[in-house]
């Protein structure tokens, strides 16, 4: 059996032969079609977590210490990370 294939009435831009498509979008793509994907994904950002918080500089710290607040009148939201 035969399978026809019908090229769409106009290019998009992912499938361009442009430089940012052709050498991150498409690969990126290609990638997350990978059932492991999500698993590669979580091992990198856990081991980056590891480095970061284990590093002799502060800024794990001060970003777990730091203080935010919004507000919009008589309405506001105060946030505390640590």
């Amino acid at each position: 059996m035969q399978s026809t294939h019908v090229e769409p009435l106009h290019r998009t831009w992912i499938h361009s032969d442009r430089f940012v498509p052709r050498q991150f979008v498409r690969p990126a793509m290609s990638f997350m079609k990978l059932e492991a994907a999500s698993g590669i994904v979580m091992l990198i950002a856990a081991i980056a977590a590891v480095v970061w918080a284990n590093v002799a500089f502060d800024s794990y710290d001060s970003i777990i210490h730091t203080h935010t607040a919004i507000a919009f009148g008589s309405w506001h939201l105060d946030l505390h990370l640590g």
